[in-house]
């Protein structure tokens, strides 16, 4: 807080004083100097550099993760006979076979953990959460599985985790709604091939000599991508493709060609073409699109660009050299020290009247418990729960895209971060551990803390007066919060997640979006979906929604928040 009055002058930060318009001259500099002293403030050595001061939780984490071992243990007992799930490895699985997809922490219900971190409770059990393809099944479903407790003992067991939903179900989805994994997708190739090897005369034609004989053959120039939802209501299942030029960043080189498959069920001998579409027109064979072909009605009015450099995240100055661009930019520096004290082994956090617990999930990303306000617990959970993106368009891809980023394992793809531009110099970063099949995957500094300026004050007055300063009293505290940040990148999305909590007591959720746009292919008569970014390229008009869940426990739990 800078307070200045007609009768003195005083400083909190030695920062303020430097960085004022007029710096502080004769007897206001020896007030400066005594107010610092009397203070004993000190400047850190080195606000790069120095580490978090150190706090321990009160209690042990209950959110955290499943160990690494128990992950593993988990898996082994899943695949042992005595588990009778007829489980083959992921990486021999096929559509037809029983395989885990996979295993996480099982959220804890909060009538366990109330007697244990508000009094002399027992730690609650924990247990494991497993997803399991069950293609093999007389009626093929995705089934998900809660383990435990564990560590695995003789007493664990493995019992379907129904009581999470209410949709009728439990936790089981039909076959032909489930996640569009690795082995379903294999399945679908060599339908994919054989069309494409079918008509790679027509495609070379149209797209600059872009060809598709399977992913793996070196004569391939095309990519391919396909949306979701794959099924509407689980009955059936199909792939609308788009096929791009390939690059590092393909979704914005997209073509104006689409194969529409039909894929339901286990069997892929039963898949089959439904058609094309090419030009906004609907072929249903391969013998209509070659007549169209051969009669001069197919044609691209625009190509593609093949160099998609265009596209890259990276300096371009042929584009233009801003004045004084080369400046070192704006940064902001804990000049004074870490202010936030961590107990990284129980993710645990202390701020300036708050305290919190982070844990983290391979689905949701990082989550939040048991924040509390000078003592008193304001929210028990804090949790991004879905990012939504849905897409419009007159194009197959655009038309039938419905992103739900948590199927794409979201938390798993929070990545690390570049200190100094993700995050400020000097942030602390943390790892983030998620299990993969039987083992474990740790993205390093994917976590980053650190205080912020606000750069406005959290409060302020001045009252005027008819003296030399033009006021009898003035008063301003500096704003200050504390931010724990993540970014996802799903996809062509980077979703970058920062949980502010301010001095005041207010806790602020922001949510920004970068990375590249899923493009369609431009046609001047589709401009009502998206603007002309390219010469054969236009953005997709989309929403994105993204969802969260705060349990409050404002003045208790039995609140209505």
């Amino acid at each position: 807080m800078l307070a200045l009055h007609s009768t003195g002058l005083t400083f909190v930060s030695l920062c303020l004083a430097l960085a004022a318009a007029v710096p502080p001259l004769g007897y206001e500099r020896k007030l400066l100097h005594d107010y610092l002293g009397k203070r004993e403030e000190k400047v850190s050595s080195s606000c790069l550099t120095d580490a978090a001061p150190t706090t321990s939780a009160p209690k042990t984490n209950v959110w955290a993760q499943i160990s690494p071992e128990d992950n593993l243990v988990v898996w082994d007992l899943l695949h042992s006979t005595t588990a009778g799930l007829n489980l083959t490895l992921p990486s021999n699985a096929k559509p037809s076979d029983n395989y885990v997809f996979w295993i996480d922490t099982l959220p804890l219900n909060k009538t366990d953990v109330l007697p244990f971190i508000d009094g002399s409770g027992t730690v609650p059990a924990k247990y494991a959460r497993a997803i399991i393809f069950e293609g093999g099944k007389h009626e093929p479903d995705s089934q998900e599985y809660m383990i435990g407790p564990l560590p695995v003992t003789n007493s664990t067991a493995i019992q379907k985790l129904d009581y999470l939903y209410n949709g009728g179900k439990g936790g089981s989805v039909p076959y032909n709604g489930r996640y569009f994994d690795g082995p379903r997708s294999s399945a679908t190739d060599p339908l994919i091939v054989s069309i494409m090897s079918n008509i790679s005369d027509i495609t070379a034609a149209l797209f600059q000599g872009g060809v598709y004989y399977g992913s793996r053959d070196n004569r391939t120039t095309l990519a391919l991508s396909s949306g979701t939802p794959q099924s509407y209501d689980g009955t059936q299942a199909f792939r609308n493709i788009m096929f791009r030029v390939p690059g590092p960043a393909s979704y914005m080189t997209p073509l104006d060609f689409f194969l529409l498959i039909d894929c339901t069920g286990t069997d892929p001998s039963l898949y089959k073409m439904k058609g094309f579409i090419t030009g906004e027109k609907f072929y249903p064979t391969i013998a209509a699109l070659r007549k169209a072909f051969e009669a001069g009605e197919l044609g691209m009015e625009y190509d593609q660009t093949l160099d998609a450099d265009w596209t890259l995240v990276d300096y371009k100055p042929e584009l233009g050299v801003r004045q004084l661009e080369s400046k070192l930019a704006p940064a902001t520096l804990e000049i004074g020290g870490k202010r936030y004290k961590v107990d990284e082994k129980n993710q645990y956090i202390e701020y300036m009247n708050w305290s919190f617990y982070i844990a983290f999930s391979r689905t949701l990303g990082v989550m939040f418990y048991d924040i509390k306000f000078k003592g008193e617990r304001i929210l028990y959970e804090l949790s991004m729960q879905e990012a939504t993106a849905q897409y419009g368009g007159n194009q197959p891809k655009a038309a039938n895209t419905v992103y739900h980023d948590t199927y794409y394992s979201l938390g798993a793809e929070m990545g690390t971060l570049i200190e100094g531009y993700d995050c400020p110099f000097g942030s602390t970063l943390w790892n983030l551990t998620y299990h993969a099949g039987n083992g474990s995957v740790t993205n390093t500094n994917s976590l980053c803390i650190f205080e912020a300026d606000m750069n406005f004050p959290l409060s302020r007055h001045r009252t005027g007066a008819s003296n030399d300063y033009g006021f009898s009293d003035l008063g301003t505290v500096k704003g200050a919060q504390l931010i724990v940040r993540a970014i996802a990148t799903v996809g062509n999305y980077d979703y970058m997640f920062d949980y502010g909590f301010h001095m005041d007591g207010s806790l602020e959720v922001s949510v920004r979006a970068s990375g590249y746009l899923q493009s369609s292919f431009y046609y001047p008569t589709q401009g009502n979906w998206g603007p002309r970014i390219q010469q054969a390229t236009q953005g997709s008009l989309h929403d994105h929604i993204i969802t969260f869940k705060g349990d409050f426990d404002i003045l208790g739990t039995k609140n209505s928040l």
